[in-house]
């Protein structure tokens, strides 16, 4: 019995230890303060201001109508990952046309606010969003890396 208990316990610290520490810095949810696609600004569009991670499901921002735009999909998958000039991409797959697509992540702290933010950047896609129920006093040393890896001078899309 203890031997199945081992593997079970095994197993699953395996699964969880198998997530990058980005995967998990952006994992939860995110309050968007400006959002630009096709260089028009559309922050006034939006019915939730409120993007979320979650294992590799995500549910995006949706908008009325609202000028050109018509209302998306708001389910889709997620990926992050590194490649050779881009130090971090967040590769959404969805049918929403705003957030489809490989964004550069570069993540930011907000000092004064005691917030991490994170700005998502295309040729079509510009946002900058805040994480909710970040507990910032206990991550520093995860905010020093995520500032650190995604430095925007080392990065372009």
């Amino acid at each position: 019995m203890k031997k199945v208990f081992f593997f079970i316990f095994f197993g699953i610290s395996l699964l969880f230890s198998c997530q990058t520490k980005e995967h998990n810095a952006i994992e939860g949810f995110w309050t968007i303060d400006v959002i630009h696609f096709n260089q028009y600004d559309i922050t006034r569009c939006l019915l939730v201001n409120v993007v979320s991670f979650e294992s590799d499901v995500c549910e995006l921002a949706t908008t009325g109508k609202c000028d050109d735009l018509t209302e998306y999909e708001k389910l889709g998958t997620w990926s992050v990952f590194k490649t050779d000039s881009v130090t971090l991409v967040l590769r959404i797959n969805t049918k929403n046309e705003i957030f489809r697509g490989d964004q550069r992540v570069i993540f930011h702290r907000d000092v004064e606010k005691r917030m991490l933010i994170m700005e998502l950047v295309s040729d079509r896609l510009y946002v900058v969003c805040r994480k909710g129920l970040f507990d910032y006093d206990n991550n520093s040393t995860l905010i020093d890396e995520l500032l650190k890896e995604t430095n925007p001078s080392n990065a372009h899309l």
